[in-house]
């Protein structure tokens, strides 16, 4: 179960990702260990889940709400990709609509892929 903070951050994205089930999938998966919530003031909100895509294993970034902390990907990526390296995942996901990641993304690492529903699609291997 969600804080209820978390639950009405996750709720705001979702209406402006126009993706308003959001919220209830997030809770849903979590509730059956399908997915792992990250919080903390700094880092903010971060939902990654088990992902397969192209027959490889890997992590999906699935909620990323920022917190105080203004270079939170810079500082927080290298713990993901360890996460996702003792998972034995090949690679780190996510998806946004927010245009500004295409610049930003690739300073990281991450290559933009397919494009799906209107989201920016962008993988990392690892």
């Amino acid at each position: 179960m969600l804080k209820p903070l978390h639950r009405k951050k996750i709720q705001r994205l979702g209406e402006r990702s126009a993706y308003p089930t959001l919220v209830e999938e997030v809770e849903q998966s979590l509730a059956k260990c399908q997915a792992t919530l990250f919080s903390n003031d700094d880092l903010g909100i971060v939902v990654a889940k088990p992902f397969f895509h192209q027959d490889k294993f890997g992590m999906l970034v699935w909620v990323a709400i920022g917190g105080k902390c203004k270079n939170a990907i810079e500082r927080y990526l290298p713990a993901f990709e360890a996460m996702a390296k003792r998972s034995k995942g090949k690679f780190i996901m996510f998806e946004t609509r927010r245009k500004g990641f295409r610049r930003l993304a690739p300073k990281f690492g991450f290559i933009e892929t397919h494009p799906r529903g209107g989201f920016f699609v962008f993988k990392k291997e690892v």
